[in-house]
């Protein structure tokens, strides 16, 4: 197995310069759930707040745990709940927001697939041929099974422990009711709705779940069971806002 690099929306801080913050917000971004359009809404709309040259965004690996980082307005990127306590440990005394967004958990599959498999290849057989959906399911790839209960659990595949840390979460939205959360985000937030956004990392041309075999479908179904009931949660949360 072959890894190579392809980008991604990096784990990373937003401060204010020399200014002090009351809450901090807390993205957790669960992988192929619309969150690359999130990461970009949540610093425009800092930056409308506050404007550029009061911000500073800080890469998670270019700061050292050791060292103390006031004034974090967010804290958003790819990382498991609970790792926030030691990555904001300068600021555990302030407030925070917790966000995050789910996804059709066979969609969210199809999406990690093609991004990983087909577009960038991340990951290809040992002598550089494609892998095909089928292997893919059946592969041992944290990507194709449960990723949202493991990211949500804390590391594990825990689905009692992932849907405990769900309902503590201050805004829970779903990729295919994206602008319905963002009214959500922004009445939390007492954010300004007169702006447009642009999707960002569409993939065109990518496998749906009309394209998929039954056999497929059964088996993207059964290794994604405890997604599937962490999803219907998040469905269930965001419907009663």
């Amino acid at each position: 197995m072959t890894l190579t690099g392809h980008p991604e929306p990096q784990t990373s801080y937003m401060v204010r310069n020399n200014e002090p913050v009351d809450n901090t917000l807390v993205f957790l971004h669960l992988q192929k759930c619309a969150g690359t359009t999130l990461h970009r809404i949540i610093e425009e709309q800092f930056i409308r707040l506050y404007g550029k040259e009061t911000l500073s965004s800080i890469p998670l690996h270019w700061w050292p745990f050791d060292k103390q980082l006031k004034n974090i307005l967010t804290f958003k990127g790819h990382f498991n709940f609970g790792q926030e306590e030691r990555m904001l440990l300068p600021e555990t005394e302030l407030p925070r927001t917790y966000i995050t967004l789910l996804r059709n958990p066979v969609d969210r599959v199809l999406s990690g697939y093609h991004f990983h498999f087909i577009r960038y290849r991340t990951y290809t057989q040992y002598d550089g041929q494609m892998i095909s959906f089928t292997e893919f399911l059946k592969g041992n790839y944290l990507i194709n099974s449960n990723l949202m209960t493991y990211q949500l659990g804390g590391h594990q595949d825990n689905i009692h422990r992932a849907l405990e840390n769900l309902h503590k979460f201050d805004v829970v939205g779903i990729a295919e009711e994206f602008d319905g959360f963002l009214k959500q985000l922004n009445k939390k937030l007492g954010w300004s709705e007169d702006y447009t956004y642009e999707r960002c990392n569409i993939q065109a041309d990518k496998m749906c779940r009309e394209d998929l075999s039954d056999e497929d479908y059964a088996l993207c179904l059964e290794v994604n069971q405890n997604d599937t009931k962490l999803y219907e949660e998040a469905k269930k949360i965001y419907e009663a806002y």
